[in-house]
């Protein structure tokens, strides 16, 4: 094969990619092609011979995370594809290479993705850093009866309050995504199923809470329903939602969403009749150190430094070591310091995000180091469960 340069997207290939993508995720050309152009040409990359159509491809997704009630600006990434005939040759590898770097060089903080596979994604410096279970119950089994605010349908209008309530609830969890428009889009229509919208709304008309259903009906009458959204900025509002949900139990049978092992609406049901099914673990990848540590939030009571020594064979420019330096909510990072915590950039997203504890990663042999550097990193990097409900 000739010599791959890897630059964007042309609009003249948008069937070479459309091919290469339907090939690699077993989809129709046609509804391929719709998604390539909604998702917008300029977001997608490829691996380009001199001569010829690309043989590799994959979607950048700008949006951001929220991480200590902050949002970072990240980029997903979706829809990586080798077309049949390249495969076995090192393309994914050299495509996914290409496009950290070239993160690295815009001066992206941060980049997630789900991985079809994990060995080529952790080659160049990701790793598992969230959860994405999927949550099933019996619609009759809700029994909330909160009544205190309205719910109507969503109309194009409260656009800006759905957001604004999104971003309340998003920025007190850990890995939520701060969506961009290909995410939202999404939320109300997910692989051509669309999805009807119901707001909880106080007396003067006030988003305080919302949801996106979808209804399933099956051949004997019944039906079961499924959410992409169930955002609630209040208590009354979670438990409203609810009890709008169990007005459909005449009918419907089982309800599906999304969220980590336990979505925070189901603090609100009385019982425990609910299970949680483990989907997928999403991963992220630290492009850039610096910009990354002090974008996000830390513990208001930290008053800290941990001293890194990172590695990183994909961004030479990470490596070394960084002195952390946290306080009143925030870190200052620096180049240089003792280098007392010895890890590569891939154990350095789970202890980022909270997945897994410096002690954790210690166990599992993914950092070294003193136990007085472990317990300044776990003082810094607390311990949660960051999860998503979105799909990208």
């Amino acid at each position: 094969m000739s010599e791959l340069t890897f630059a964007a997207m042309r609009e003249d290939e948008i069937p070479a990619v459309a091919r290469i993508v339907s090939l690699a995720f077993a989809g129709p050309r046609e509804s391929t092609t719709e998604w390539i152009t909604k998702a917008g040409v300029q977001h997608f990359r490829v691996l380009r011979p001199s001569a010829g159509d690309p043989v590799a491809c994959l979607l950048r997704i700008p949006m951001g995370e929220y991480f200590g009630g902050r949002s970072i600006p990240m980029i997903g990434i979706a829809g990586v594809g080798v077309a049949p005939e390249g495969r076995g040759k090192g393309l994914a590898g050299q495509l996914m290479t290409s496009a950290v770097r070239e993160m690295h060089e815009e001066g992206v903080p941060l980049s997630g993705l789900y991985p079809a596979t994990q060995p080529l994604y952790q080659r160049v410096g990701y790793e598992q850093a969230g959860h994405r279970f999927e949550i099933k119950m019996s619609v009759r089994s809700i029994d909330v009866k909160e009544k205190s605010l309205a719910i109507r349908a969503i109309t194009d209008a409260d656009e800006p309050g759905i957001r604004a309530c999104y971003s309340d609830f998003a920025r007190a969890h850990d890995g939520l995504l701060d969506r961009g428009e290909y995410i939202w889009a999404r939320v109300k229509s997910l692989r051509d199923v669309a999805y009807a919208g119901f707001a909880a709304v106080d007396e003067t008309g006030r988003i305080e809470g919302y949801l996106y259903l979808n209804q399933q009906r099956w051949p004997e009458g019944t039906q079961d329903i499924s959410l992409t959204d169930f955002v609630f900025a209040t208590p009354r509002a979670g438990r409203r939602l609810w009890a709008f949900l169990e007005d459909f139990s005449s009918i419907a049978i089982d309800l599906t969403f999304f969220g980590g092992p336990l979505h925070p609406a189901l603090h609100f049901l009385a019982e425990q009749r609910f299970t949680s099914t483990h989907r997928l673990n999403w991963m992220l990848r630290i492009v850039d150190v610096k910009k990354c540590l002090e974008a996000r939030g830390y513990p208001g009571s930290a008053r800290a430094q941990v001293h890194l020594d990172i590695r990183d064979d994909t961004i030479p420019a990470n490596a070394g070591p960084w002195t952390v330096t946290v306080e009143g909510g925030g870190a200052i990072v620096e180049r240089g310091g003792r280098g007392d915590l010895r890890l590569s950039i891939r154990a350095l997203a789970p202890l980022f995000s909270g997945y897994l504890s410096a002690a954790q990663l210690a166990q599992l042999g993914r950092i070294e180091g003193s136990s007085a550097a472990i317990a300044a990193a776990a003082g810094v990097f607390p311990a949660g469960t960051p999860w998503l409900s979105d799909m990208y």
